[in-house]
């Protein structure tokens, strides 16, 4: 004999997230364009072995940045630099080793 309450327990227990509206981030919104909030670090340039070889950023905090335009005259390993960027959010980075950036500015500290 068929015993739907099992069943139907089980469809129930399934679909309970699925109807759920989509959530707002907080946080100010301009026209349904967010703005990207800026980091300023510092930190030194390295040179990450992995996949080929690329220049990363190990922040002085203990951060890593993947920056994915980072100017040739800095790609040098152990470089010290203060570095205003974006993070690229709702990217995955190639590397898979830092949060990717954006940098928009980059010098001595």
């Amino acid at each position: 004999m068929f015993r739907p309450l099992p069943f139907v327990l089980l469809l129930l227990l399934t679909s309970a997230g699925c109807g759920a509206a989509p959530r707002e981030p907080d946080g100010p919104a301009t026209d349904g364009v967010r703005e990207a909030v800026s980091l300023e670090f510092t930190g030194r340039v390295t040179f990450v072995p992995l996949e080929g070889g690329f220049f990363g950023i190990l922040a002085d905090d203990g951060r890593r940045f993947d920056p994915v335009d980072l100017p040739p005259r800095w790609k040098r390993d152990g470089a010290r630099v203060r570095v205003i960027a974006l993070p690229l959010t709702g990217t995955v980075g190639f590397h898979m080793w830092g949060t990717p950036i954006q940098v928009l500015e980059v010098g001595e500290p």
